[in-house]
């Protein structure tokens, strides 16, 4: 029963079962559910649950001048809310795990329609790593791209 004047929510409309079963009441206003696949180690040997929020990291090999190749890695999205891992839209581990951490070959983000862009271009182009973030950091690092040739500098 919705009471005139009452403000009109999902979860008047959209019965408990199926907002937890689908992934299309997840996704925030504004928001668009875009899945990246990941491996052990992409993917935080496992351990991502929804709910969790993440740094996006893309690791690039491009040709370079004089033919030398740039190789680097950036932070190109920051604070990203993880939606589903595998087709887990719940924080209980991945039915096919064991012991804490669970196997899924996805996980599905949270982006604004501009982050969506490059997003995938890096999934499709380069190599993402996924970083998990503190529940209690929603601070935005400020970290310049880290090249290949700088490691041989330090």
């Amino acid at each position: 029963f919705i009471a005139s004047g009452q403000e009109i929510l999902v979860k008047s409309l959209v019965g408990e079962e199926k907002r937890l079963t689908r992934l299309a009441y997840a996704v925030p206003v504004g928001k668009r559910a875009v899945s990246v696949q990941v491996d052990d180690v992409s993917g935080v040997s496992g351990m991502l649950r929804p709910g969790d929020r993440v740094d996006v990291l893309g690791t690039f090999d491009v040709p370079g001048g004089a033919g030398q190749p740039f190789s680097g890695t950036t932070i190109f999205l920051q604070n990203i809310e993880v939606l589903a891992v595998g087709q887990s839209l719940s924080d209980a581990a991945p039915a096919e795990g064991g012991g804490a951490g669970g196997k899924y070959g996805t996980v599905t983000l949270a982006v604004t329609p501009a982050d969506a862009r490059p997003l995938t271009l890096v999934s499709e182009r380069a190599r993402i790593r996924l970083a998990l973030r503190s529940p209690v950091d929603e601070g935005r690092a400020v970290v310049s791209p880290f090249e290949m040739r700088m490691l041989i500098g330090r």
